[in-house]
């Protein structure tokens, strides 16, 4: 039917204008290529990603506040157990992330890292163990907390791969059990101490049978007035500063001066990634 119509258009219309009907409808066939740009990039869709980190990372920040509040007042293991619920909740969250329901991941990225922190606040008091060496193993742990932010990245090409990203976050919700055996075997209820170092300082011994004898000086003869025994000797001790003295401190005020500035360029970095 096809070629008995185009015989038809043939014995009807002149050449030139047959091939321009042809050349028409071949056109209206192809599928013209999109651009590379096109194809990477959805402005939409990054600028809602850039405002989920930025949430994400704000609440992270904030949490820092409350956390090491908890940790302070009830110890390791009450830390530890709060923020395990609140990590296993944001995985389960992102896990269940679709295009019908695309606003999940803006809890669930903010739970992931709300719950994540308390791990390494936690960890950090392993250094106390080392009497040498305890800002290396400091340095160290904080980088492999933060070198952890790569199994998203894993996360990823193994989506891009086939895998499915919904058993891969329930995998990564499995895995995480696994804080519970270290904090129920390894680390104590309270806190690890630092191991004070003995100073070496006089020390001063005092008898206590020892006779302090109190003398007077009249026209130029030395009298015994009383004898009286010494029993205790107070120690004066240094009262420590307050913490609204610590706060006003210059170094301290320019350390956190220092401290948001380093945060800031690093999550500027990250969210322009």
């Amino acid at each position: 039917h096809v070629a008995d119509q185009l015989i038809k258009t043939a014995n009807i219309l002149p050449l030139p204008t047959m091939a321009s009907t042809l050349n028409a409808t071949e056109r209206s066939n192809v599928i013209v290529p999109m651009e590379a740009d096109e194809l990477k990039s959805c402005k939409p869709q990054d600028s809602k990603m850039a405002l989920c980190f930025t949430i994400a990372s704000m609440l992270f920040c904030a949490s820092c506040v409350v956390t090491g509040q908890i940790n302070y007042r009830f110890g390791t293991r009450v830390t530890r157990l709060l923020a395990f619920p609140v990590f296993i909740t944001g995985t389960l969250i992102l896990a269940f992330v679709s295009k019908e329901t695309p606003w999940l991941i803006f809890p669930g990225l903010s739970l992931l890292g709300i719950g994540g922190l308390p791990i390494l606040v936690t960890n950090t008091q392993v250094s106390n163990l080392f009497a040498g060496g305890s800002s290396s193993v400091l340095g160290l742990l904080c980088g492999g907390y933060d070198v952890s932010s790569a199994v998203m990245l894993v996360l990823k090409i193994a989506f891009e791969n086939g895998f499915s990203r919904q058993n891969m976050l329930f995998l990564i919700t499995g895995t995480h059990t696994l804080t519970l055996v270290s904090t129920f075997l390894f680390l104590p209820k309270g806190f690890i101490r630092k191991r004070e170092e003995k100073a070496v300082t006089p020390e001063l011994v005092v008898e206590p049978d020892v006779e302090v004898e109190l003398l007077q000086k009249t026209n130029g003869h030395i009298e015994s007035t009383e004898v009286k025994d010494v029993k205790e000797v107070e120690v004066v001790q240094s009262e420590k500063p307050s913490v609204k003295a610590c706060i006003k401190n210059p170094m301290y005020l320019s350390h956190i001066l220092w401290l948001c500035i380093l945060h800031l360029r690093f999550y500027y970095f990250l969210g322009t990634l």
